[in-house]
């Protein structure tokens, strides 16, 4: 009897130890293009979605509804395509095609479903119509040699048409366990002082899906929000001679940002999204602008200085945040880069979203290959998953502690001096990051005779390139081999 209760509770805690973090609390997944220039296909099969709920703790994953989707007969993926998606009648929609294929809506939210994940659906109009939202009349598009006519098109009709015959339906038929989000503001369109009517086009569109589908979270267009740092990182520059922030202000001219007033976005909806990838020391933007910094904290300007500031007092959702795998040759160090500047540069945060699950036709840096295998730096993104899952709610709060470094922190603890070697102190989580040219060490004080120890993360993906970690002093521990580049995860541990 012993044993058997013994085994149950090992197995209740084993279970509980695997729970993804509550969706409401935080988002954590993947994005997913769902089909491209072949059509609506869905490449993600159950077992790996199992595997991103189980292994890597997802608890979420964007995918891309288009229009193939729901049975509408759009011939591009984005456009440029005159479809009026407001004579659609209820008819014309086809939700669950009969079809072996999984290439209608609801066959992909019952795979969702059926494993945990909560879906945040993108409705996927073509991209002129949220590029140019504050305009009536789009006929200056018009291109008969390629059989484009807008006449009659009112962009705001179009995208509200779509997204409250999405959200209707899903409502109906499976409650409101899901949230929709917009597609990339990254340069296409109008510039900011055109788009005049945008926040209250929004607001409309986000009324009118709150009458049908009440308590779903809309979030804003993914804001690239690379070109609004640019903006006033520039300006600062030249204001200041520094690019930190805070930023005060974004200047908005006619050709940057090429979007909206960021608290424009806020207003209109529930929370802000970004879509960002961060700079490196090679990146023009940090060459131009940002060497008075190390790389990765001129990268974390845009979450923690534009992100999170201008969406205050409300939160912000990371909806493109970094890669799923190591793809990028000439950079062997990219994915730690991008991984690292997701956990320093979280706070205040709703959620963050890898892109991409699964390659597929047109996209890649997939968590799996399209062969279904587990891609590069998979274990990297398993230790990153495990430090997200702990910290949650950390990173759902606004932290006024900042260290020395300028990261908020969850504590004045674990101090250093070093400016190459760029710490975060999280709930229960150190990060290390160094941008020295080569290895190094650091002391850290004020450990309140706390322990440290390194969560494996398969650094180098041939071989794990441990850190040395001392034994504790009275209030300090040094920490050596710190090499360039390397995210390292310490567990911290004692009173």
């Amino acid at each position: 009897m012993k044993t058997t209760l013994l085994a149950l509770t090992l197995c209740s805690a084993a279970a509980l130890a695997a729970d993804p973090i509550p969706p409401e609390t935080f988002l954590w997944g993947v994005c997913q293009v769902g089909g491209t220039g072949k059509g609506a296909v869905w490449p993600l099969s159950r077992d790996e979605l199992v595997t991103l709920h189980d292994e890597l703790h997802c608890n979420a994953l964007r995918f891309f509804v288009h229009p193939g989707f729901i049975g509408l007969p759009q011939k591009t993926w984005n456009g440029p395509e005159a479809v009026d998606y407001a004579r659609a009648a209820p008819a014309d929609y086809v939700w669950r095609n009969p079809s072996p294929a999984i290439d209608s809506l609801d066959e992909v939210l019952d795979l969702l479903y059926s494993v945990g994940l909560h879906p945040v659906l993108l409705p996927l109009p073509v991209d002129e119509y949220v590029a140019y939202l504050s305009r009536d009349d789009l006929t200056a598009l018009n291109n008969p040699q390629n059989g484009l006519d807008y006449t009659g098109i009112r962009p705001a009709e179009q995208v509200k048409s779509l997204s409250v015959a999405i959200a209707r339906h899903v409502f109906e038929t499976y409650g409101p366990r899901f949230s929709l989000i917009y597609t990339e503001v990254c340069g296409q369109g109008d510039g900011a002082p055109q788009r005049l009517r945008d926040k209250e086009r929004w607001a409309d569109i986000v009324a009118a899906i709150k009458a049908v589908a009440p308590g779903v979270t809309v979030y804003s267009p993914e804001l690239c929000l690379g070109m609004w740092w640019w903006a006033a990182a520039r300006q600062q520059a030249v204001d200041t001679g520094r690019s930190a922030p805070p930023f005060a202000d974004v200047p908005y001219t006619d050709t940057w940002p090429r979007g909206d007033r960021l608290e424009n976005y806020r207003d209109a909806f529930e929370a802000t999204a970004i879509s960002y990838y961060g700079t490196a020391p090679d990146s023009v933007e940090w060459k131009d602008i940002a060497t008075d910094q190390p790389a990765l904290k001129a990268a974390s300007d845009v979450p923690l200085g534009l992100a999170r500031a201008f969406s205050r007092p409300k939160s912000w959702l990371w909806a493109e945040a970094g890669w799923g795998c190591e793809f990028k040759p000439e950079q062997p160090a990219h994915l730690e880069r991008d991984l690292a500047l997701l956990l320093f540069g979280m706070d205040h945060c709703r959620g963050a979203l890898l892109w991409q699950g699964k390659d597929n036709e047109g996209s890649t840096a997939g968590v799996f290959t399209k062969e279904g295998k587990p891609a590069k730096g998979h274990e990297l993104l398993k230790a990153v998953a495990e430090v997200v899952q702990a910290n949650a709610a950390f990173f759902a709060a606004d932290h006024a502690e900042h260290n020395g470094d300028g990261f908020p922190v969850a504590s004045p603890a674990f101090k250093e001096g070093d400016p190459a070697v760029l710490t975060r102190l999280l709930d229960r989580h150190l990060l290390v990051f160094s941008e020295a040219p080569v290895m190094t060490s650091v002391r850290f004080t004020a450990t309140g005779g706390r322990t440290l120890s390194e969560l494996p993360a398969g650094h180098g993906y041939s071989r794990p390139w441990p850190l040395k970690i001392g034994a504790p002093e009275a209030d300090a521990v040094t920490v050596s081999d710190i090499r360039p580049r390397v995210l390292y995860l310490l567990q911290v541990a004692g009173p």
